[in-house]
C-alpha cells in the first residue's frame, strides 16, 4: 500500500497559513513521503457499502501566496485505501461533523482515524505551534496545547483529560499531570485563604 493520508478540513483556499495545524499536520505527513489527499467535509458519503470522499490530492508548500498546489482533478477515493485519515474542521461542531465521525467510524481498522478518539473523553484546543523555516513543527517554551473535559464532577473531568493527553505524541514534550487534582486544588485554596 502506498503511504498516503486523507484530510478532512474546510477549504483549504481560506486557511489562515501561518496557524493552520491541519496544513502542518499535511506538510509534516509530506515531508516523510505521505501523499496527501484533501476533502471537505460535505464530500464525505458511503456508496456500495465503502465509505468515499471527492477531493483532490494536494502538494502542500511553504509560501504565504502560493502554500498548495491541486496535483490531481477532483476525484472519488475509497477512505480505506489511506493508511491514516485526519478528522480537522473548525467548529461549530454541528450535526454534519458528529455524522462524519459516525461515518469514519465504519472504516476498517487498517485504517486509522486520528482526532476521533478523544472526542469521547475530552476537546483538544490548540494554543501555540510553530512551522519553522525548516519546515519542523515546533511549540513554544509552554502551554503548547490544552486538553479540556467535564465530568459529573472535578475528579471525572481531570480522569477524561487525562485519557484525551494519551493521544499527544512527540519529542521533548512535558505534560503536567497536577492540573485539577484535589492536592493542587487544596493548594490553591489554601494560599488563596491566605490572601484574605
Amino acid at each position: 500500500m502506498k503511504k498516503s493520508i486523507a484530510i478532512q478540513m474546510d477549504n483549504i483556499e481560506t486557511i489562515d497559513y501561518e496557524f493552520d495545524t491541519s496544513f502542518l499536520i499535511g506538510y509534516e505527513a509530506q515531508e516523510r513521503g505521505y501523499d496527501i489527499f484533501y476533502y471537505n467535509p460535505k464530500d464525505l458519503f458511503i456508496k456500495e457499502n465503502t465509505i468515499q470522499a471527492s477531493g483532490y490530492y494536494l502538494e502542500l508548500l511553504l509560501d504565504e501566496k502560493n502554500y498548495f498546489n491541486f496535483k490531481s482533478n477532483k476525484i472519488i477515493a475509497k477512505l480505506e485505501d489511506f493508511q491514516f485519515v485526519f478528522l480537522r474542521q473548525d467548529p461549530p461542531f454541528d450535526m454534519n461533523y458528529i455524522t462524519s465521525t459516525y461515518i469514519l467510524d465504519l472504516l476498517p481498522s487498517s485504517t486509522i482515524v486520528v482526532n476521533d478518539s478523544y472526542r469521547d473523553y475530552s476537546d483538544l484546543y490548540y494554543a501555540a505551534v510553530n512551522l519553522e523555516e525548516t519546515g519542523e513543527i515546533t511549540t513554544t517554551s509552554s502551554r503548547a496545547a490544552a486538553i479540556i473535559s467535564t465530568g459529573s464532577n472535578i475528579t471525572e473531568a481531570e480522569e477524561n483529560c487525562e485519557s484525551g493527553i494519551s493521544y499527544i505524541s512527540g519529542n521533548n514534550i512535558f505534560v503536567r499531570h497536577d492540573i485539577a487534582k484535589p492536592y493542587l486544588i487544596q493548594k490553591r485554596i489554601d494560599n488563596m485563604e491566605k490572601l484574605r
